[in-house]
């Protein structure tokens, strides 16, 4: 080429100092501080025997181990440089579709939102796993309570593992307490009713009923106390009524409308658990208003929301 081209000309061209050539030209080597050439010929010889996977560092501890040589790092890293000797590295590969689990269709959860994410309002669709999730009173959620419906709740409580669920809207209407007019019978007629309606959710724990778990035991004389649900032991079913104190709990009141929206905002009545006092005939009810209000228990105009458990 320097037959054709000037050697100026050619250096200017490929960026290279042409004092740098002619020094190249009388030394035959290329132009590196303190390179040595038996130097050079151990690491290219080294970079090709082992197929030129190890990087620096491993080359530098290969050398040393195979023939007792130290170099410095940054030495070979310099002699790979200008040898152009260059590290092999290992492609990825992606995983087989038995180990991806996105690929893999028999570890996938059944798709029932089917990305269909509108909604009226924030809450009330979700599309990941919750169950780490602390679950705060009053949050709606859809529930599949069987293998073909699915009913709207919000959360009464959360006990960690589980969740105590309300509907979101009477689910018995125009139904007695107990028509035989006697609390301490316990709510026979409307729980009966109850059980018509729930007794296919198959996806829910099931409750037995007695007088200790869902009487009025510990409450305060407005709330009073002794509900002997005698003919209620040991009777199982898959929901249950709202008791009272769980509406005084959330923040329900008898002289102030102070329960939350979401355990009021039906057009019907609905029956709790309570009687009032030690009272015969009347039970504790939640009314449109929000306010905790008494009825007699041969009434057939209130209806009930069901209180269910679910697994997290």
């Amino acid at each position: 080429m320097k037959s054709e081209y000037p050697i100026l000309r050619i250096c200017n061209v490929l960026s290279v100092n042409r004092r740098s050539y002619y020094k190249w030209c009388k030394i035959e080597k290329p132009i590196a501080n303190n390179f040595k050439q038996e130097i050079s010929e151990i690491i290219s010889e080294e970079h090709k025997n082992v197929k030129g996977i190890y990087g620096t560092i491993r080359l530098k501890k290969h050398i040393e181990n195979k023939l007792k040589m130290f170099l410095n790092h940054k030495l070979i890293r310099r002699y790979k440089h200008i040898l152009n000797l260059e590290t092999v590295k290992r492609t990825k590969k992606g995983l087989s579709v038995s180990r991806a689990k996105e690929k893999n269709l028999t570890n996938k959860a059944q798709y029932l939102i089917e990305c269909n994410f509108n909604s009226e309002k924030p809450g009330q669709k979700f599309s990941s796993d919750v169950s780490y999730i602390k679950c705060s009173d009053g949050t709606a959620i859809s529930y599949k309570v069987n293998d073909t419906t699915t009913q709207d709740f919000y959360v009464l409580k959360d006990n960690g593992n589980t969740l105590d669920l309300i509907t979101n809207d009477i689910v018995v209407k125009d139904t007695a307490w107990n028509i035989s007019g006697n609390t301490n019978e316990g709510p026979m007629t409307i729980l009966t009713a109850l059980e018509s309606v729930t007794n296919t959710w198959n996806n829910v724990n099931s409750i037995t009923y007695n007088g200790t778990t869902f009487g009025n035991n510990g409450c305060n004389s407005s709330f009073a106390c002794t509900m002997n649900i005698y003919t209620m032991n040991q009777r199982t079913a898959k929901a249950r009524l709202i008791t009272v104190q769980e509406a005084t709990a959330l923040g329900c009141s008898a002289t102030e409308h102070s329960c939350p929206n979401w355990l009021f905002n039906t057009k019907n009545y609905q029956w709790t658990m309570g009687v009032l006092d030690d009272s015969t005939v009347q039970v504790w009810s939640i009314p449109p208003t929000g306010l905790l209000h008494m009825n007699t228990v041969t009434n057939n105009g209130i209806g009930a929301r069901a209180v269910i458990n679910i697994n997290k």
